[in-house]
């Protein structure tokens, strides 16, 4: 198929494939990668399927990887790429609703029994070019529709996960819940209570940055599964799934996070607020969120930075503008302001749209010119010198000093 050939590592699958058979052994490919080339979308990666035993794919492949090897399958390495060969596989119970308690080695059409919704049970021969349909996966390819392979209430009881992985796929690829599929994930949706956030975060983050975003929350929302996911914060489901629907930022997965959250986070001050206020605030309102869920530090902060840019610019009329200028004017200030200005009436008529400004002098420099500064004397004249800056009123060290000279000649 074309969306194979065209891919850049179909070069190193289709070696794999062909050392498979010239051992005599089967060499398919599996899954994914077939559901997306015959809906003429590029696959992301490619699984291998062969009647190969573990043992005889690591055989054949001496610089393998056998990370999954009680599963049956084989990882096979290259630059910045793996191909995953695994051997046809019927799978006993699942005690711990996540993986088999054990795997038997089995023949093509149990392979493919035991996946999770047919689009995903479908196999490809790379030497006679055939599809391999044992459970009518092309039939619900061709009228976009999502359908569990058996009993739903079956595939959902042995891997909780699949839940919420039917709704990333119609999100994704845009088709349509199989009504039999839908009623079992509105009946098991609080067996996602038991699967890792790790694992559901990995999902909801595929689903925010999918094409038609508003009916992957649609689907959380009325299957119930919400519920269960997002028990510790407020989200306005009607307003998210327009507002992620025409986000200027659909592929950053930060930014789509930060509009689904950013209703949960009330900023009320009494007195006069701070940027540092306000972020503080922010995170207070996300805190428990945060800590249940495993976002790295950079995810996190640029969520709740976002956040924090709608107080900010909210409270614009309450805060000092070197605050903002000094916000807005960092490195991704610009990204920020226009998050912000999404909720906001306010605009900063001073703001200027430009990277973090390097300081013309130090510290010490000051220090040198005007004598017996304090601490906090200082940092004023510095934000003096940064807003002048930013103002574009001094550019250069030697308009700095003068700058400096002069107010020390006239206090």
């Amino acid at each position: 198929m074309k969306f194979f050939e065209s891919h850049p590592h179909w070069p190193s699958v289709l070696w794999v494939c062909q050392q498979l058979k010239q051992k005599k052994f089967s060499a398919w490919l599996a899954g994914g990668c077939v559901r997306d080339a015959l809906l003429q979308r590029k696959p992301n990666d490619f699984d291998v399927v062969t009647n190969a035993s573990p043992e005889e794919v690591e055989e054949t492949f001496p610089k393998s990887v056998g990370v999954g090897k009680a599963f049956g399958v084989i990882v096979i390495p290259f630059d910045g790429f793996d191909v995953e060969v695994a051997t046809f596989r019927s799978e006993s119970s699942y005690t711990d609703g996540r993986r088999p308690d054990r795997v038997i080695f089995s023949s093509p059409k149990e392979d493919a029994k035991r996946r999770d919704f047919t689009v995903n049970g479908l196999f490809y021969d790379v030497e006679s070019e055939r599809i391999i349909d044992y459970v009518e996966g092309r039939k619900d390819l061709e009228a976009n529709v999502l359908r569990a392979i058996g009993l739903p209430h079956k595939r959902f009881e042995e891997d909780h996960l699949r839940l919420l992985r039917a709704v990333r796929f119609a999100s994704q690829l845009n088709f349509s819940l199989d009504g039999e599929t839908y009623e079992s994930i509105c009946q098991c949706s609080h067996l996602i209570q038991k699967t890792s956030t790790e694992r559901i975060q990995a999902e909801i983050s595929k689903i925010l940055v999918s094409q038609n975003v508003s009916k992957g929350l649609q689907l959380l929302e009325f299957t119930e599964l919400s519920q269960y996911i997002f028990s510790d914060v407020q989200i306005d489901f009607s307003r998210s799934k327009n507002t992620l629907e025409f986000s200027l930022e659909p592929e950053n997965v930060a930014w789509q996070w930060a509009l689904l959250l950013k209703d949960s986070v009330e900023l009320n001050f009494d007195t006069q607020p701070s940027s540092k206020s306000i972020q503080s605030e922010v995170n207070r309102s996300l805190g428990s969120f945060f800590k249940r869920w495993k976002f790295s530090k950079v995810e996190k902060n640029e969520v709740l930075n976002f956040i924090s840019a709608v107080g900010l610019l909210q409270q614009e009329s309450r805060l000092r503008l070197g605050d903002l200028l000094k916000w807005f004017s960092q490195e991704k200030g610009e990204r920020y302001y226009k998050f912000a200005k999404l909720f906001s009436e306010n605009t900063l008529n001073k703001w200027i749209p430009v990277q973090a400004v390097k300081p013309l002098v130090s510290a010490k420099q000051i220090q040198s010119l005007i004598q017996g500064l304090s601490g906090k004397e200082l940092g004023a004249v510095l934000l003096e010198i940064e807003l002048l800056q930013f103002e574009k009123k001094l550019s250069t060290e030697e308009e700095v000093i003068d700058w400096v000279q002069r107010r020390e000649a006239s206090s």
